[in-house]
């Protein structure tokens, strides 16, 4: 009896909450969109591409910005933003191969230390 009303005014409460979470939810797309955004054409798309994400889902968002990518840069836009994230890539995959060589000159500096004796005579 007491917990009823409490279920009730939840489940009226819920769709409201589902439309704000979505809303919301459109909006961190868009701020994410636009702070990986190059120009003010990648923003955009990066605005419609959160609205098709909100109205139809994220798969809808994802053909939609596509297609809009494609319509609306010619080629030498597409040939500079190729350019920019090839160097882009580069740039990182250079400070992960030099991270990952730090990381193993540690580990092996730890396994060396664990297994090196430890000085100390045998009836110690």
């Amino acid at each position: 009896m007491f917990i009823y009303p409490i279920y009730e005014a939840a489940a009226a409460a819920s769709s409201a909450m589902l439309v704000v979470v979505l809303c919301i939810q459109g909006f961190v797309c868009a701020q994410i969109c636009f702070d990986l955004a190059h120009d003010k054409l990648d923003q955009g798309i990066a605005g419609m591409l959160a609205g098709f994400i909100l109205a139809r889902g994220g798969g809808v968002g994802l053909i939609g910005g596509i297609a809009l990518y494609l319509l609306l840069s010619d080629r030498e836009k597409i040939r500079s933003d190729y350019a920019k994230n090839k160097e882009e890539q580069r740039v990182e995959d250079e400070v992960t191969a030099r991270q990952l060589a730090e990381l193993e000159a540690r580990r092996r500096a730890v396994k060396e230390k664990t297994h090196a004796p430890s000085g100390r005579g045998a009836d110690a």
